[in-house]
C-alpha cells in the first residue's frame, strides 16, 4: 500500500514538473489542493489564486523552460527534490537556476504545501517577478 501512494504521489510530482515546463498556468493549479500553500524566497502563497498569479509572474517572461530532477526522498506523505531549471526568456536570453522543493501531498495526491528552496538572484533579473 505504502508503495502504491508513493506511486499515485510521483505521478502528481511529474504531472506538477510537465505542466511547469510547459508553462500551463491552469495545470499547474490543477496539481494543488484548493487551500495549499507555496513558501519559497518570495513569501508565501496561499490559495490557488495567489498561486496562480504567482506561477503567472514567474513565468510571464520565459519562452521556454526544462527541469532536470535528482532523487525524489521521501518522509510519510512529504518528499524532497533538488533540480536545475534551464529556461529561455523571450528576448532570448537563457537563464539557469536551481534549488530543492519539499512537497507535502494530502490524501488526494495534490500538492498541499511546497517550500521551495532557491536562489532569488538566479531568478529575479526580470522585473515581472520583484
Amino acid at each position: 500500500k505504502g508503495d502504491d501512494l508513493n506511486d499515485q504521489r510521483i505521478e502528481s510530482l511529474q504531472r506538477y514538473l510537465a505542466a511547469c515546463e510547459r508553462r500551463d498556468i491552469q495545470d499547474i493549479a490543477a496539481c494543488f489542493a484548493p487551500n495549499a500553500v507555496i513558501l519559497d524566497p518570495l513569501g508565501e502563497q496561499a490559495g490557488l489564486a495567489s498561486i496562480r498569479a504567482y506561477f503567472e509572474s514567474i513565468y510571464a517572461d520565459l519562452a521556454s523552460l526544462v527541469f532536470q530532477t535528482g532523487p525524489v526522498s521521501w518522509c510519510g506523505t512529504s518528499c524532497a527534490v533538488s533540480w536545475k531549471g534551464q529556461a529561455q526568456r523571450r528576448d532570448g536570453t537563457p537563464l539557469t537556476y536551481e534549488g530543492v522543493d519539499v512537497f507535502t501531498f494530502d490524501d488526494d495526491h495534490r500538492i498541499a504545501k511546497l517550500w521551495a528552496f532557491w536562489i532569488p538572484d538566479d531568478l529575479l533579473v526580470s522585473d515581472n517577478i520583484k
